[in-house]
């Protein structure tokens, strides 16, 4: 990630503050979803990391300082499983932001995406991309959580080395549960408002019914089908319900006229889901290992002949091998 330029009076957090007497902050590097990202230094380990910072909270602002403990939470439940970023710790710097302390990642899906030629990834590449996403979504479903905003940029390659063969799956401040304690879903509300990105959002979450595991994997469908064709139908739309509008007349035939068939049958089985419906992620990782082109008919073989994406290298484990 590229650095941003900012004085070291930055409102959020210090540059050269230790945090925990052991993260030291170094310079600002993004925006995130509701703060700033930093890259960080662990001076136990010599390792550079990413702190996640949410400006205060008070009584004139405009955030949900919610999103910073439901992403500290879910990072911590989803720790140890390999499509999301290790969390190291959290806290609150000197100027009263909370912070967590992670794994720093690489380049998201979209800068990565942009990098390749024609801006889209080959259909070899994108079907490992959307692979992986399956199994990250499957895992947070698996914990009861929905994401509520899966987009490419919500999606990071790794850093260095092995782990530039990954993808992995970030900011969870919009996570909520979908499940009661007694493991039943939730009850969906009359008007659950809308949380999320308007351009990769389901038809049901845009008029603000309440959004459930199937809702996630649209979102995931129609990722996979701007990485593949460099934009959606809707892409150049402003407002909310002209989206919607093309998103409900659109047929899965020509969402899909440029990818591999099998996934118009993704579609199908998705646009079918209702709320309560967990989704079968398994056929959606088998689609999206069907539409390999070693295993695809003749004329779109050509197409995996493509360069991949720098970083996704051969081997057991990368893009091009799952």
């Amino acid at each position: 990630m590229q650095s941003v330029n900012a004085s070291n009076n930055d409102r959020f957090i210090a540059y050269g503050e230790q945090l925990l007497s052991r993260f030291a902050v170094l310079e600002r590097i993004g925006s995130g979803g509701y703060g700033q990202i930093y890259r960080g230094e662990d001076s136990s380990k010599g390792l550079h990391v990413a702190v996640k910072v949410e400006e205060a909270f008070t009584e004139n602002s405009t955030h949900d300082p919610r999103r910073m403990v439901v992403e500290h939470k879910v990072l911590r439940e989803v720790r140890g499983k390999p499509h999301f970023p290790v969390i190291y710790a959290a806290g609150k710097s000197e100027k009263g932001c909370a912070f967590i302390v992670m794994e720093l990642l690489g380049e998201n899906l979209t800068a990565v995406r942009k990098a390749v030629p024609n801006q889209r990834f080959s259909v070899s590449t994108l079907f490992r991309i959307a692979q992986q996403i399956v199994l990250a979504l499957e895992a947070l479903h698996n914990l009861n959580y929905i994401h509520r905003d899966i987009k490419p940029t919500n999606c990071c390659i790794g850093r260095t080395g092995e782990a530039r063969k990954r993808v992995y799956l970030i900011d969870f401040g919009f996570c909520r549960k979908f499940r009661n304690s007694k493991g039943d879903f939730k009850a969906s509300r009359q008007d659950a408002g809308f949380r999320g990105t308007v351009r990769y959002a389901s038809e049901r979450t845009l008029l603000r019914s309440e959004a459930g595991p199937a809702d996630d994997l649209i979102s995931w469908m129609y990722a996979v089908v701007e990485m593949g064709t460099d934009e959606l139908p809707w892409t150049r739309e402003e407002e909310m319900t002209a989206v919607l509008k093309k998103k409900r007349e659109i047929k899965n035939a020509d969402l899909c006229r440029e990818l591999p068939r099998k996934m118009a049958s993704c579609v199908d089985h998705l646009r079918s889901l209702k709320y309560d419906d967990k989704g079968e992620t398994k056929f959606l990782g088998r689609a999206a290992a069907d539409g390999d082109p070693r295993y695809l008919e003749s004329g779109v073989q050509e197409e995996a002949q493509r360069e991949p994406s720098a970083g996704f290298g051969q081997g057991r484990g990368s893009l091009n091998s799952l």
